[in-house]
């Protein structure tokens, strides 16, 4: 009977309300019906809509099963009003069921599904066919489409990565969350977030897998947003972020400390090997914001409680010094020593040990020199009389200049410092 009715109409284009009657009120005609719908590869969907829209017309609902979840497929009821059950009945149909349903959502604009068949759905991504699940995902939900609600993007988003990651294998390619960074509501990290929370609480490899996504490559504020609403809701999350994040550091810190919003830096500042990370990143945003030596030095002074300089926060503190010149450095040195008495003679003896401030240790034996010989002279004419040799001026050097050019090599310079410190090397 199912066979007959399928066929009638899809070979013949023929219809009958009477047969349609039967195919609504029979559990057993109607599941056969769907058995010949999935096996049939032109993929018509037509007469799925036709007998749902039938059934809607004539019941205002749709009974229970399939055939209900059939109906969110169209766009004819809405997700809340199907039960897992509903879905479960439709994608054990066939081995197909899942992509026939993806293929409806996409045609009719109910990406929502995409939660309703999430434990399908995962299966696949894992284990079946995660490249076609992906090309499927991207018509259905597609980045920054219209109308995509953060719960599906998060759906979405999530699967993505899973089935990206087994694509890969232990490929170099980290994935993304594009979904969410194509939602332009504000309040939309908020339900995404949740429904991640609801995904990976049971996984700790989805876990794992969803920070890297949500991380990416690049640094992202909807990102964060997310990932701090994790870390919130779920503290065992913090553990993870802060492994992901310090792999980044380690590789690449610039982009990723300018980009580190506050209580992320307060999380890492609770791990030992990155205590270095909190006074750099408040030095820069010093910086940043023009602030003045005053200001600076508080920074440097707070970070300093045992008076040395971190080396992290020297390499940051060198092509700022340069910039700024010699008699800055100086006077910035007295400010040190003036908060907290001998910082100010650590950082010079820290100057004097660091490969890098090659260049700020000449303009400051330039400046001292020049200093020392003018306070000779001021003591002499104060009648103090000169004992022992004048000091020797250093070897020629160039005026002092505002580097321009320069800045990116002392960048530079400073990255290769601070990624020498981070990884631990001699």
């Amino acid at each position: 009977m199912a066979q007959l009715i399928y066929r009638t109409e899809h070979e013949l284009g023929h219809t009958s309300e009477a047969a349609d009657l039967v195919l609504i009120g029979s559990r057993e005609v109607r599941d056969a019906w769907l058995r010949t719908l999935l096996k049939d590869r032109s993929h018509d969907l037509a007469p799925l809509r036709r007998i749902v829209r039938s059934a809607v017309r004539d019941t205002g609902n749709c009974p229970a099963g399939w055939l209900r979840f059939a109906a969110v497929l169209t766009g004819d009821l809405r997700p809340g009003q199907v039960t897992a059950a509903d879905v479960t009945e439709f994608t054990d149909a066939g081995e197909d069921a899942w992509r026939i349903a993806l293929d409806a959502a996409g045609r009719n604009g109910t990406p929502a599904v995409i939660g309703l068949m999430w434990s399908r759905l995962r299966e696949v991504a894992l284990r079946t066919a995660p490249q076609q699940l992906l090309t499927e995902l991207n018509r259905v939900a597609a980045p920054g489409g219209p109308g995509l609600e953060p719960e599906a993007a998060a759906d979405a988003d999530l699967l993505c990565a899973m089935a990206g990651a087994i694509l890969r294998g232990q490929g170099p390619t980290t994935p993304t969350m594009p979904r969410l960074r194509g939602l332009t509501d504000p309040g939309a990290a908020r339900p995404y977030a949740t429904t991640l929370i609801g995904r990976i609480d049971a996984d700790p490899e989805v876990k794992r897998l969803a920070v890297e996504a949500l991380l990416g490559d690049t640094p992202d504020p909807a990102s964060w947003s997310v990932l701090s609403q994790l870390m919130r809701q779920r503290p065992s999350t913090e553990e993870v972020v802060c492994d992901s994040l310090e792999r980044r550091l380690a590789a690449d810190p610039g982009p990723w400390i300018d980009a580190l919003p506050e209580d992320l830096v307060s999380a890492f500042g609770r791990r030992q090997r990155l205590s270095w990370l909190r006074p750099v990143w408040q030095l820069r945003k010093a910086v940043l914001a023009g602030e003045d030596l005053v200001e600076l030095g508080r920074v440097v002074v707070e970070a300093c409680p045992d008076r040395s300089v971190p080396p992290a926060l020297l390499a940051e503190l060198i092509p700022v010094l340069y910039t700024r010149g010699p008699r800055a450095v100086y006077e910035f040195g007295y400010e040190l020593d003036r908060r907290a008495p001998g910082l100010g003679m650590a950082l010079y003896r820290a100057l004097g040990q660091s490969e890098w401030a090659r260049d700020v240790r000449a303009q400051l034996r330039q400046f001292s020199y020049v200093e020392t010989e003018r306070h000779y002279q001021i003591l002499t004419l104060l009648g103090v009389p000169r004992r022992g040799a004048p000091p020797q001026p250093p070897p020629a050097q160039p005026p002092y200049q505002d580097p321009g050019p320069r800045q990116a090599q002392q960048e530079e310079k400073r990255g290769k410092f601070r990624d020498r410190f981070t990884r631990g090397k001699p």
